[in-house]
């Protein structure tokens, strides 16, 4: 099952998502035509992968709760410890253009503008480029409603190859521990690998405000990782990968940009127009609304 055919997240985006970022971010968009998504271990909330293997582990005893389950439980706690070796990007994008928890957190002065991108398009970029569009779940009885969909799945592939195995203990095959051990190791790290294809789209409750959407990546493995790039941070080299935007037409599918909280709105607003209209694009420019001092 992929990230966007599970129930929970299908849902139709709103028509215009907006990406928080400052003005020296769109003038890279513009460059590269391409959005950045960050590794996911890399950005702001440090808790945004532990959080949903919280959950996990707090639904696995309930799951895997007899004798001959002790072993998979065992191999999924492992390969959860194994998964810093996976790479897994992540945009960030909301459905409100003009949020004040949203400047406070990524606007970096007075510089800060929300750019509004047609849903349309970045699904189409998603479709070409292996990206999922998905919202975020903030609802706990959501979020565990859906590890629990994940790991009732794997203990039903795990009773249907253990039925297999005690055949072959009864006709006392002599690949049967080596055969048992695989499949061990192989459930295990499925689970945990399914279970982190879906971390970036569960998030504490406290961040519901934001209602964001997410464009992720599938889990890829870190060794020989050639699509990954790098780019400087404020206190270390950051990892990410491009998102491609030209699929969505000459104006990147941005309908709209929002100029943050700055000292000088006239000003930021004019020289926005004029920029926009010598990239080939038209959006609507406004300002923001939010009364809010970042200077």
């Amino acid at each position: 099952m992929t990230l966007v055919d599970r129930p929970e997240l299908r849902r139709e985006p709103p028509p215009v998502l907006y990406h928080y970022t400052n003005v020296n971010a769109l003038l890279e968009i513009a460059r590269t035509r391409c959005l950045h998504a960050t590794h996911i271990g890399y950005l702001n909330d440090s808790a945004e992968v532990s959080y949903a293997f919280g959950i996990l582990r707090q639904r696995l005893p309930e799951v895997f709760n007899g004798p001959e389950s002790a072993e998979l439980r065992e191999s999924i706690e492992h390969h959860i410890d194994m998964l810093g070796r996976f790479n897994i990007f992540v945009a960030s994008l909301s459905e409100q253009g003009d949020l004040l928890s949203q400047w406070r957190a990524y606007s970096k002065g007075p510089s800060g503008i929300s750019v509004g991108f047609r849903s349309e398009g970045l699904s189409q970029a998603c479709d070409a480029h292996g990206f999922s569009l998905v919202p975020c779940v903030y609802k706990p009885e959501t979020q565990q409603s859906i590890i629990q969909r994940v790991l009732h799945g794997r203990r039903e592939n795990w009773r249907r190859e253990n039925s297999l195995l005690r055949i072959q203990r009864l006709r006392n095959d002599r690949d049967f521990v080596s055969n048992r051990n695989a499949i061990i190791r192989e459930a295990g790290a499925m689970c945990a690998l399914e279970v982190l294809s879906i971390a970036p789209a569960l998030k504490h409750p406290s961040f519901s405000e934001e209602k964001e959407w997410r464009l992720i990546t599938a889990p890829a493995w870190l060794t020989g990782d050639k699509a990954t790039l790098f780019r400087a941070g404020p206190t270390m080299i950051i990892p990410f990968r491009q998102f491609d935007l030209s699929v969505c037409g000459g104006d990147l599918g941005i309908s709209k940009i929002i100029i943050g909280p700055t000292p000088y709105p006239q000003l930021s607003e004019a020289s926005m127009k004029s920029f926009v209209e010598a990239s080939g694009m038209r959006p609507l420019v406004e300002r923001s609304c939010t009364p809010f001092r970042v200077w």
